[in-house]
């Protein structure tokens, strides 16, 4: 929304809003209580005559109920009033009736609820009369800066709520993007009577417009959007039919069973090779069985344990985190996935986007993991069946695609998984398990469980890397997918062979071949005037021969000497006279000693 300045610092209208959100809230709680967890119940001694302690007794009484049996009751029961209770009643809960503690409860929920909407109604007039004022300001302001302009962009939402002011700028053209997934409603709002050329983008293959109520949904059709209906009204429509996204092995999943005329552009044919995995693309059949996720989704932990597995052995193949995305059909799935993420160890798994397939429609990624979690004995494949949501799940990856599920549930169901299943056994791109292969020795290794990558640690093999480095010795680490060129991550740690110093060819470096070379320690025939024998580094070199005795150098021979405090010390030579007037540590710790001794003998 377009404010001016002045409108900007008036905060009026902010704080109705925030109130009316606070007050919706502790409505739906209240109501949660009895729809969601009947046996939970809040203490609440302003709406009801009763004393902390009597409602407390009745908290307990209710949280021992079995949830299952008692659900029906609140449905069923009419309020009571306090006054209908008789005395024992009234002074002790656990005396009434199993209906009748019901009743009460419901009656105080009543009263609360009733209360909290006499707030929210004052507040939503409050909030009426704030922004007619509001809007009676802003709308000039508004009006004003769209007529500069000429290209305006908003949310079908804005438009609805700018309708006064989009009926005044009197725009000719309206673009609307996604308009597949956009309300007919929502398209109607953004329209004026002005208008002369209505675009509408969008893929109507795809997932239709969210609708708050299901029953309306499918009763009234209103999730069909004017995109979709005016297709299938035969309103002429001009399709792009090259896509730029998918390598042909995956886009021949939805070519020709879903967009019959799609072709392929070049540039996708010219994608790399997934790093680490011997095809692009791959479904992976099993028969571990689902399990419900809350009241209302489902959940497979064999593919969640699986496909983190395998996002990890990615990573350690150098792919990055935002490179990965892992898709489920189900929000209990990506509940499941986020929750046993958490105990990954590698440091990017907990980077990887983990979502539902409708939350990732209109975006895609480099390799895509898909759990289509359904397995049971039932052959049901719920969402699964509908033929948009396929389409959007298997046409998100750009170069690779790792699918898991089973696949004979799914053509038992469904004619378009058929026909899916028909491409992938004729790249031979399904089965029981999925070839992973290194990069370094090209070997092959099938896995099918989460075991079967406790072999493979670092995104190789099983073998020895051994591979030569450029120092002339190999690496003996296990197969790495990191790093395979051994240059930004690895450095070799055997013993340097080199001979640095000219004056001393014979005398072989002392440092590991990855460090710079050590100091040459080779003695030289010259006394120092602590009588140790001068060390090469201690000199310049000229050419090939040494040279003068450099200023900074000094004696570090290792010498046994007595100390002052006739204690013996093993140090340095070039040290022994700092340290002749100094104690040693022995004395200094029985100082010390004697000191904390001293102390305590005080207290």
């Amino acid at each position: 929304m377009l404010l001016s300045p002045s409108i900007m610092k008036n905060k009026t209208i902010l704080l109705f809003m925030s109130t009316i959100r606070t007050l919706q809230r502790e409505i739906n709680d209240a109501i949660n209580d009895v729809e969601v967890n009947p046996t939970s119940i809040r203490t609440r001694t302003k709406l009801g005559e009763f004393s902390d302690e009597k409602l407390e007794k009745l908290k307990t009484f209710v949280d021992n109920i079995d949830t299952g049996k008692l659900k029906g009751y609140m449905s069923t029961l009419p309020p009571l009033h306090i006054n209908q209770l008789t005395a024992d009643e009234y002074e002790d809960p656990f005396k009434m009736p199993l209906p009748k503690r019901w009743q009460i409860y419901k009656t105080f929920l009543k009263g609360h609820v009733d209360k909290l909407h006499v707030k929210i109604d004052s507040a939503i007039a409050d909030y009426k009369k704030a922004y007619m004022r509001f809007d009676s300001v802003s709308s000039p302001d508004n009006i004003r800066l769209m007529k500069k302009m000429k290209v305006i962009g908003m949310t079908t939402t804005c438009a609805a709520r700018m309708r006064d002011s989009l009926e005044s700028v009197k725009f000719p053209i309206v673009v609307i993007e996604e308009a597949a997934e956009v309300l007919e409603s929502h398209v109607i709002s953004a329209v004026t009577k002005d208008c002369k050329h209505l675009i509408l983008i969008g893929d109507h293959k795809q997932l239709r417009p969210a609708v708050a109520d299901f029953e309306v949904e499918t009763k009234y059709r209103l999730g069909v959007s004017l995109f979709e209906r005016m297709v299938a009204n035969g309103v002429e429509c001009h399709t792009l039919d090259v896509q730029h996204r998918m390598r042909p092995e995956i886009s021949s999943l939805i070519v020709p069973y879903i967009y019959p005329t799609l072709k392929d552009h070049e540039s996708v044919k010219k994608y790399p090779d997934v790093r680490g995995v011997a095809g692009n693309m791959f479904f992976l059949h099993h028969e571990q069985p689902e399990s419900n996720s809350g009241e209302c989704s489902k959940e497979n932990k064999h593919e969640a344990d699986f496909l983190l597995k395998f996002a990890e052995y990615l990573l350690q193949n150098g792919y990055k985190p935002e490179e990965i995305t892992i898709l489920s059909a189900y929000l209990g799935q990506v509940t499941t996935l986020h929750r046993k993420r958490r105990s990954c160890s590698h440091p990017g798994m907990q980077q990887i986007p983990i979502k539902s397939v409708d939350d990732y429609q209109g975006e895609e990624n480099k390799i895509i993991l898909l759990s289509l979690v359904r397995n049971n004995e039932e052959s049901k494949i719920g969402f699964l069946s509908n033929e948009k949501r396929v389409c959007v799940a298997l046409s998100r990856a750009r170069e690779g695609l790792y699918i898991m599920g089973n696949i004979k549930h799914l053509t038992s169901r469904s004619r378009l998984w058929k026909d899916i299943e028909h491409t992938l056994i004729s790249q031979n791109d399904v089965g029981p398990k999925i070839s992973l292969k290194c990069q370094l020795h090209n070997r092959i290794t099938h896995v099918d469980s989460c075991k079967d990558f406790d072999h493979l640690e670092q995104g190789g093999c099983r073998r020895k890397c051994m591979k030569e480095l450029d120092c002339g010795h190999v690496c003996p680490q296990q197969c790495h997918g990191r790093d395979i060129g051994h240059i930004a991550e690895y450095f070799c740690r055997e013993k340097c062979e080199r001979y640095p110093c000219r004056a001393h060819p014979k005398v072989r470096c002392t440092s590991l071949c990855s460090m710079e070379c050590a100091r040459c320690e080779a003695s030289i025939d010259h006394k120092l005037t602590c009588g140790h024998l001068a060390k090469c580094y201690m000199f310049t070199l000229d050419e090939d021969r040494i040279g003068s005795l450099k200023d900074d150098s000094h004696c570090e021979e290792v010498v046994d000497m007595k100390l002052n405090c006739n204690h013996n010390k093993i140090l340095k030579c070039y040290l022994k006279f700092d340290s002749l007037e100094k104690k040693c540590h022995e004395c200094t710790n029985k100082t010390k000693k004697h000191v904390r001794f001293t102390k305590n003998t005080r207290l």
